[in-house]
Order: structure tokens, then C-alpha cells, then sequence
């Protein structure tokens, strides 16, 4: 009889988020083809890129405000930004269905990410719990539908 042993290694790849360039949009607080401010009162500190202005000035610093240069290049590495955002791979996919990152334990630890791809098909919001980016690393957050009814929010689509 002979026995024959054989020893398989199998790396797994993991899929780690990598922060895009943005390119001249890195400045630019409002990079889109439509701003609309009906308020007075916004504060926006940095370079609003526009080309069918707000009825109302935002306050702040502005180094480029309208469509001017460097606005057009600014708008195609922001577009190149989000190309490499929606090429990522996902790390974690919650279920269908609206999602309470606050509250989700289906990823890990009640509100508390990691850096990774987090993706949904559904809407999504941070709930009023908030939570919690935990390590140094990129967090992104692929959301079809956001919640935007909540103060002091601040989200990251990448569905266009």
C-alpha cells in the first residue's frame, strides 16, 4: 500500500479599500453642475465649483467659486475619483432592505466599521445612535438610497 500526502496552500485575497486621488477636486467643498442655496446662512469654506449658481452666495473662503478654471478638470477627476469607487470590491454586503448602520450587527460589532467596502442595494442611514470608524484605513460606504434627514450627518455614495 502506498499513501500518498499531499499539502494544498490556499491564499486568500482580501479586498482592502484604497482611497482614489481626486486631482483638483481635492479643494472643492460644492464640485457639481447645479448648486442650490435658497438660505441665507450656509457657511462653506473652500472652492465651490458650479455652473448654474445658488440664488443666495454661501459665506466663507472661495479661492475658485463658479465655473471658472480649475472647475472643469476638478469635475473630471471627480469623476475619475468615483469610477475608482464604484470599481471597488466589496467587503461586506448587507441584506436588501433599508439598513440602520447604527444598529446593524450583521457586519460585526453594533455600529462600530472597520475600514472597508460596505455596500447595499437599499437605502441606508446612520440612525440616531451614529457610529463608529475604528482603525486607520479607508471607509467607504456604496449606498443606493440615503437617509438624509439627520443633523450632523455626513455620507459617502458611491452609486451615482
Amino acid at each position: 500500500m502506498v499513501v500518498v500526502a499531499t499539502m494544498v496552500t490556499v491564499s486568500l485575497a482580501v479586498f482592502a479599500a484604497s482611497t482614489p486621488s481626486l486631482g483638483l477636486a481635492t479643494t472643492y467643498s460644492v464640485l457639481s453642475s447645479t448648486y442650490t442655496n435658497t438660505v441665507p446662512g450656509t457657511t462653506i469654506n473652500g472652492d465651490v465649483g458650479f455652473t448654474t449658481g445658488p440664488a443666495v452666495v454661501p459665506a466663507g473662503v472661495h479661492t475658485n467659486y463658479g465655473s471658472g478654471a480649475p472647475y472643469a478638470t476638478a469635475g473630471t477627476d471627480q469623476g475619475s475619483a468615483l469610477a475608482n469607487l464604484n470599481g471597488q470590491a466589496c467587503t461586506f454586503t448587507f441584506a436588501s432592505g433599508a439598513i440602520d448602520l447604527a444598529t446593524d450587527t450583521a457586519h460585526g460589532t453594533i455600529g462600530v466599521y472597520a475600514p472597508g467596502v460596505y455596500c447595499t442595494s437599499g437605502a441606508a442611514s446612520i440612525g440616531t445612535a451614529g457610529i463608529t470608524l475604528s482603525g486607520a484605513g479607508t471607509y467607504i460606504f456604496g449606498i443606493r438610497y440615503i437617509n438624509v434627514g439627520m443633523k450632523q450627518s455626513n455620507h459617502l455614495a458611491r452609486y451615482g
